[in-house]
């Protein structure tokens, strides 16, 4: 499996991951993301459910890149100031996901000898 990478819409400008991120597995596979979005929705009369749906929504990502150079971080930046980008869990791979940044922010914080730590959250559009 290849690195990630992460392309704008327009396939003008396409990042592919210097290092893998830090996941919640024991090995880096991207392909099949940690997490899903559920909603239940329950339809009752007098108390008693009739009908019952459940709404898969969108894949999110929780990625936490560590000891990355600020090259890394401000490439990365660039594509969330954009409002959906696209990424590949393999570089290698044609699967792709339309996603945009979730929340404002990047958590960005200098660990010591010059290096970055950086955490976002991406979600399927």
């Amino acid at each position: 499996m290849a690195n990630p990478k992460f392309a704008t819409t327009d396939l003008g400008s396409i990042y592919i991951f210097e290092e893998l991120p830090s996941l919640p597995s024991d090995r880096a596979d991207l392909t099949s993301p940690p997490h899903k979005r559920y909603a239940e929705i329950l339809h009752d009369r007098n108390g008693v459910v009739i009908d019952r749906k459940v709404i898969v929504t969108k894949y999110v990502w929780n990625l936490f890149f560590m000891n990355i150079t600020k090259s890394m971080v401000d490439s990365l930046e660039a594509y969330f100031s954009e409002d959906f980008f696209l990424f590949y869990p393999d570089s290698d791979s044609g699967t792709y996901f339309t996603v945009y940044l979730e929340g404002n922010e990047t958590d960005v914080a200098l660990q010591r000898g010059g290096t970055y730590n950086m955490r976002f959250t991406l979600a399927q559009k």
